[in-house]
């Protein structure tokens, strides 16, 4: 059994944040050692946490009045909790977060085709192609962009 944690605790968020396995799909721009988490009124960290352990965490960034944008990690030891993952935070944006925002997105680039896959085994939607945009392993791939809306968060069944 999995929890979702609220933190500003930008060191436990770093820590998990650099750790291999999550940094390698992380980011794209910058160094682990260089990296330092923001905490400002427009974003929110959710730890994932495994008992006593932070297993992975979740970034959710308000782009608009109305819509915001996630991007979710676990640790390879932990991806069989990604739907329980994904359930918790679906119930935690329904209950947590104003109803004007009406929409999740994310953004994910295309050499990931496995977390497109399971994006959208938890009701996300493709929505458009963002080219040649993410620089990964000396190559630009293109970002596929998804998304869900609030009633479709309301009416999503994950198995």
């Amino acid at each position: 059994m999995i929890i979702l944690i609220p933190t500003n605790d930008m060191q436990a968020v770093k820590s998990v944040a650099t750790t291999p396995d999550i940094w390698e799909r992380f980011s794209d721009a910058v160094y682990a050692e260089d990296y330092e988490p923001t905490d400002t009124e427009r974003e929110q960290w959710l730890l994932v946490c495994h008992g006593n352990h932070i297993v992975g965490l979740i970034y959710v960034y308000c782009i608009t009045s109305v819509s915001l944008e996630i991007h979710p990690y676990l640790l390879k030891s932990h991806r069989k909790y990604g739907r329980e993952m994904m359930r918790l935070f679906y119930d935690w944006y329904l209950s947590e977060v104003p109803g004007e925002h009406q929409k999740i997105n994310a953004v994910i680039p295309c050499c990931f085709q496995s977390v497109i896959n399971f994006a959208k085994k938890v009701g996300f939607k493709t929505e458009g192609v963002n080219r040649k945009s993410y620089f990964y392993q000396g190559q630009y791939f293109d970002q596929e962009y998804l998304g869900i809306t609030r009633d479709e968060v309301c009416n999503v069944v994950i198995r």
